[in-house]
């Protein structure tokens, strides 16, 4: 992210150039690119990559605030990404590509896969045993599709599963050590039990599968095509329909445990992001923010996750993705309208916050300062923390200076309350105007 500084008001400010507002639990954050990002993993609530088209590796180290490029060796796309702690991880794409860091991502080196076709995810059980999966799409003659793994951290890639005239695998991901699930094309559903020795196929009756995820060696989810969503409490003797809400593609999966869990997709108008809290048996939509379809999701916690997918989008949230808060910020300008002399002057406001909820709220609120022109600086106060109790009020009064140097024209003044910087619960605003020398 481009930053400026600029002295006004009395302090330095850091132009927030690329902060997006949201709507709702998820929040946009400038990811500083258009290209297709396909995957996402977060390591910590702070610490994330992103991976898609032109070999694009994105990574963050403060929550999403800055997403910043990092250099990996060439292929057209990169499809999956895994780490398994905040310095060592994987990611897998197009012609066989798998590359590794163990530094953080600042290094990617490449590891020999055996395969020239797409690997389209990969999933690491600890810092040595991994599988990747993949094969080649039906358009050639014949396709096929494969699970590679690693027992010394990709060091070498041996192949376990290989089928000729089968469609590619997509997903893939393991409980633990032993017991894994893959799936794909042609409503193919893989599992194993030992480690990937042996895979056994699960008949779905559905016809193509994109994500997939295990909480423990008996319970899983499988999402695809026209919005299917398949569970398994019995690990996968089983595959039961639940009903999804929705027929878009559904491309990605993450559970935080047995109950919480997203899946996310969509279409060529619309992103999708579906939320449980009883493992599946009820699927209720969030709001995304975005027309945008999404590709991947993950999540640290119950709170803390991303999702990212066309035009270089990346979705943030701290809450699960639920809606904010119901808590309101009103600012009432004294002495409207306000007009500052060429020579600097000053304003005066009152600012008033209700927490509308029953129980307590703790957030962030700050002020920015949009310049004649159109650019957003600051914060010219703030951020500060408020605590609220269920049902209390704040209000203040508050002084602005504005000194001679800052530029004449109209600014909007504009208080936000949240989590600093992005993700906004409620805002309001007003407009004042700083005369030049010539009014």
């Amino acid at each position: 992210m481009n930053r400026k500084s600029l002295a006004i008001f009395g302090l330095i400010l850091t132009g927030a150039l690329g902060v997006a507002y949201g709507q709702g639990g998820w929040y946009p954050q400038n990811s500083g690119t258009t290209l297709y990002l396909f995957d996402v993993h977060g390591a910590s609530a702070d610490t994330a990559w992103a991976v898609g088209l032109s070999t694009t590796v994105l990574r963050t180290t403060d929550g999403g605030a800055e997403w910043l490029p990092q250099n990996a060796p060439p292929s057209s796309w990169l499809t999956g990404v895994h780490f398994v702690d905040t310095q060592m991880g994987w990611a897998v794409g197009s012609a066989g590509k798998i590359i590794r860091t163990t530094d953080s991502g600042d290094n990617w080196y490449d590891q020999p896969s055996g395969t020239s076709y797409t690997l389209w995810d990969v999933f690491f059980a600890d810092e040595l045993r991994g599988w990747a999966v993949g094969g080649k799409e039906q358009t050639y003659t014949p396709p096929t599709r494969f699970i590679l793994n690693t027992t010394n951290g990709g060091a070498s890639w041996d192949s376990q599963f290989y089928e000729f005239d089968k469609s590619p695998l997509h997903g893939v991901h393991f409980a633990d050590s032993s017991t894994g699930c893959a799936v794909g094309d042609a409503g193919a559903i893989l599992y194993t039990t030992d480690g990937g020795n042996t895979w056994s196929e699960q008949l779905s009756g559905f016809m193509q599968f994109r994500g997939v995820f295990l909480t423990d060696p008996a319970t899983g989810w499988v999402v695809g095509r026209d919005g299917v969503i398949l569970h398994t409490t019995n690990g996968g003797d089983n595959w039961d329909p639940q009903d999804s809400g929705t027929l878009t593609w559904l491309a990605s999966v993450h559970f935080a445990d047995g109950s919480t869990g997203w899946a996310v997709g969509g279409d060529a108008t619309q992103a999708t992001i579906l939320h449980t809290t009883d493992g599946g048996a009820n699927s209720m939509p969030q709001v995304s923010g975005t027309a945008n379809s999404l590709s991947g999701v993950h999540f640290v916690d119950e709170n803390i996750g991303w999702c990212v997918g066309l035009n270089g989008t990346i979705l943030h949230t701290m809450n699960g993705g639920m809606a904010p808060p119901d808590v309101t910020i009103t600012l009432t300008p004294y002495g409207a309208p306000i007009v500052i002399p060429a020579s600097g002057g000053s304003f005066e406001y009152n600012v008033v916050i209700t927490n509308n909820e029953a129980s307590p709220q703790t957030f962030d609120a700050w002020v920015m300062a949009t310049l004649p022109g159109g650019m957003p600086y600051g914060p010219v106060q703030g951020p500060v923390q408020v605590t609220l109790p269920g049902g209390g009020m704040v209000s203040r009064d508050r002084t602005q200076s504005v000194p001679a140097f800052a530029p004449p024209g109209i600014y909007t003044y504009t208080a936000f309350i949240g989590v600093y910087p992005g993700e906004v619960w409620d805002s309001d605003s007003f407009e004042f105007m700083k005369l030049d020398t010539r009014q």
